[in-house]
């Protein structure tokens, strides 16, 4: 809750508040995880992640979600893509790892690539009717995994995503 709130530092400490309850619980191992590379500290994030993975082996989709958040925040791209693809696969209705796919290929020169997650991002949030994606007009924060929102966020993924062409999407300018 804190973090969808803005606040990273304070879901950091409630997070370990719940780890400390029980170091056994891979979801407040994953929580504490989350909340960890949403504050821009990732390879922390990772070290709780991991051990979350390995005590619940069918965890849920949003466990690859942190995961691939914390490489891009590291910015292994390239664990980050793949990460991200498996992601999509396995919920293939989530937007947010398309995104970040799409940043994780821009990064990666991988243009077609982006092109196609990027088009997979904008019909799913078509679906939900919240129009294609477009950093210039949101005002919503985008569900970033760092603190501060997409403004912060601007350092990695906007340069991901904006080395990604696509003509009918607005993005130029946006943090100049």
């Amino acid at each position: 809750m804190f973090t969808s709130l803005g606040f990273p530092g304070e879901a950091v400490v409630e997070a370990e508040k719940a780890v400390a309850l029980d170091a056994n619980n891979a979801t407040a191992l994953a929580g504490l995880a989350s909340a960890l590379v949403q504050a821009e500290q990732p390879a922390e994030g990772l070290d709780y992640l991991q051990p979350a993975m390995r005590l619940d082996p069918h965890h849920p989709p949003s466990y690859r979600v942190t995961l691939g958040a914390a490489q891009f925040g590291m910015e292994h791209f390239e664990e980050a893509a793949a990460t991200f693809e498996r992601a999509v696969k396995r919920n293939p209705d989530n937007k947010l790892p398309l995104i970040y796919l799409d940043a994780s290929y821009g990064h990666l020169g991988r243009i077609k690539d982006g092109d196609a997650a990027l088009e997979a991002a904008n019909d799913r949030r078509d679906q939900a009717g919240w129009g294609s994606l477009s950093l210039e007009r949101d005002e919503q924060q985008w569900d970033s995994p760092f603190e501060g929102g997409r403004e912060d966020a601007s350092g990695s993924v906007e340069p991901g995503i904006d080395a990604v062409f696509i003509s009918d999407w607005s993005v130029r300018g946006v943090g100049a």
